[in-house]
């Protein structure tokens, strides 16, 4: 289901932005998409992660307090036990009153403090959700740009014509005549390459 929620915002977003944009751009454009996203996920990461581990620190020790407690375990020795579990669950048994049910039910209680507190990390993605489909609906239609022109092709072609005008006479020996037959090679192969994987 993630995965539908990326997919939707994800490539529509970087589709039409290409779409849109001159072909001398398209580089830039693309790199400034990924630069965006990767900025988006460093500020986003930041936020998820303050907000699971400010719920994690009040509802992890809470919850396995309940549930050792439930199981069992004295009351004067809560706290040490949970300080331990958390910090070096291994030393655990040496507790005088610890049995398996004991210590199950503290694992128990742990994997669903995780599970509980990743739920507001979802909940704090719903604002940033919405802002997103304003954005779509309050979008131009971009009806214009979807053709079956491909940039690609284009481009090659472009430089190509490019290059001859910067190089007009291939005759001249010159310092520039080798640079112009490099370029113009690559131009072809830009073009033959296109071609051969079936873009038109």
């Amino acid at each position: 289901m993630a995965g539908w929620g990326v997919g939707w915002g994800l490539f529509p977003l970087s589709t039409v932005a290409l779409n849109a944009t001159p072909d001398m751009f398209l580089s830039t454009v693309a790199a400034l998409l990924v630069c965006c996203r990767y900025i988006g996920g460093a500020v986003g990461f930041s936020i998820y992660y303050a907000v699971f581990s400010g719920k994690l620190k009040t509802k992890l020790p809470t919850m396995i307090a309940q549930a050792v407690a439930q199981a069992g375990l004295p009351l004067t020795s809560i706290e040490e036990f949970i300080t331990t579990f958390l910090t070096e669950p291994t030393a655990i048994a040496q507790f005088e009153g610890v049995t398996p049910t004991i210590i199950q039910a503290a694992g128990r209680a742990s994997q669903q403090a995780y599970s509980d507190c990743l739920k507001y990390v979802w909940y704090t993605s719903i604002p940033f959700g919405g802002l997103c489909i304003i954005g779509a609906l309050v979008m131009k239609s971009n009806k214009k740009f979807i053709t079956n022109r491909v940039a690609a092709v284009s481009f090659c072609k472009s430089a190509k014509l490019q290059i001859n005008n910067m190089f007009p006479d291939s005759r001249v020996v010159s310092e520039f005549g080798g640079y112009k037959a490099m370029y113009a090679a690559v131009g072809d192969i830009c073009i033959s390459w296109t071609a051969a994987v079936g873009v038109r």
